[in-house]
């Protein structure tokens, strides 16, 4: 009986525990791969532990040794541009009735995995082509159990010249990098509204098509005195740190920047806002961030009661002759077609509910006039 069982997974997989893909037990005798020129290819892997104890496994993806006298037990290079991830078994459910490998963390330093006696793990390759020229890349994926068997024995004469005896298994894998180049930009940029707070949430949200990337406002409490905010911001500057290192410079302020001022400084102050406004405006400057590429989200989904206040705070903003672009964001509370054209002049932005404003033929028909 094979002390472990592995096999490539589809990315569609209930990936629910106990996992147990139909795949594992077809064992894979090599691995075909193709994808274009910076494209990011994903390699769902299970790897079951059929022992009764727990195992630790390192898993890697090398390239073959270039040296034609290496022996087959001898190390590859590691294969350029693969992020090695694995699983977490996490909750399902608020009863935690089901758990499920939803996370998938990067692997550890020695790409090992430890699973349990009778489990199934799931690793996962992502390969990065940015950069790589089309052809045909020959490789191997390496599983070596370091709970398994694992003894060197004398080959011939000369140091190091041994034959291994283990478990570790080798499967062969060809990689291929068809002749097409797809665009570094995604065809549709996007904003996941979670703010980047350091450089690794901020580059994979790069990474998945962000080129808009959420600012706080609550990390914007510039100190007030005298009527004047001094722009410093310590919470918002990691934050813009981080984006800056993307190489991409579009922020978006957002939720209700309005009620969030409140919260921050209080409606006796409220006379101050436009300037709290400007504040944020010239941060963004601070920073080498442009703020006509930057959006300020005014109002979140507010009610009906609020249009005369929304009103004023348009108007008192467009006076200033800002760089910073005016957001409004209309959700369940409906916004009727003759009030969005009568705030249409000052708001350079707007976030629209499909189902309230994309089937009234007299909303599209303003949305269509913008």
């Amino acid at each position: 009986t094979a002390k472990f069982l592995y096999a490539p997974v589809n990315v569609t997989d209930d990936f629910s525990l106990p996992y147990l893909p139909d795949a594992i037990f077809n064992q894979v005798k090599k691995i075909e791969l193709r994808a274009a020129v910076n494209e990011i290819k994903p390699l769902p892997f299970a790897l079951l532990n059929n022992t009764n104890r727990t195992a630790v496994y390192q898993v890697t993806i090398e390239t073959l040794p270039e040296d034609k006298k290496a022996l087959p037990w001898h190390n590859g290079k590691l294969f350029p541009g693969v992020t090695y991830r694995e699983g977490v078994a996490i909750r399902a459910n608020n009863a935690a009735t089901t758990l499920i490998y939803d996370p998938l963390a990067k692997m550890n330093e020695t790409r090992t995995v430890t699973v349990a006696a009778g489990e199934c793990a799931l690793l996962w390759f992502d390969f990065d082509t940015t950069g790589f020229k089309p052809g045909v890349y020959n490789a191997r994926l390496r599983i070596l159990p370091f709970t398994g068997k694992g003894v060197f024995t004398k080959r011939g004469y000369g140091f190091g010249n041994n034959n291994y005896d283990s478990d570790m298994v080798d499967i062969p894998l060809t990689f291929t990098v068809s002749d097409i180049e797809l665009s570094k930009e995604p065809s549709r940029i996007c904003q996941y509204y979670s703010p980047a707070v350091n450089e690794a949430v901020a580059q994979m949200q790069a990474q998945a098509g962000a080129r808009i990337f959420q600012i706080n406002p609550w990390s914007l409490r510039f100190p007030l005195k005298d009527g004047k905010f001094d722009v410093a911001a310590h919470k918002a500057n990691e934050n813009f740190a981080a984006m800056k290192k993307t190489g991409y410079d579009r922020a978006w302020i957002g939720y209700s920047c309005v009620h969030v001022f409140v919260q921050l400084y209080g409606k006796k102050n409220f006379q101050y806002f436009p300037a709290w406004v400007k504040a944020i405006e010239d941060y963004m400057k601070l920073h080498g961030f442009d703020p006509e590429k930057c959006i300020l989200e005014l109002y979140d989904e507010p009610p009906a009661k609020q249009l005369a206040e929304i009103e004023k705070n348009l108007k008192d903003l467009k006076a200033m002759n800002l760089k910073l672009k005016i957001s409004l964001t209309l959700g369940a509370h409906i916004m009727s077609p003759e009030n969005m054209r009568k705030f249409a002049p000052y708001v350079d932005d707007w976030i629209l509910w499909r189902s309230g404003y994309f089937s009234n033929p007299e909303h599209l028909k303003f949305i269509e006039e913008q």
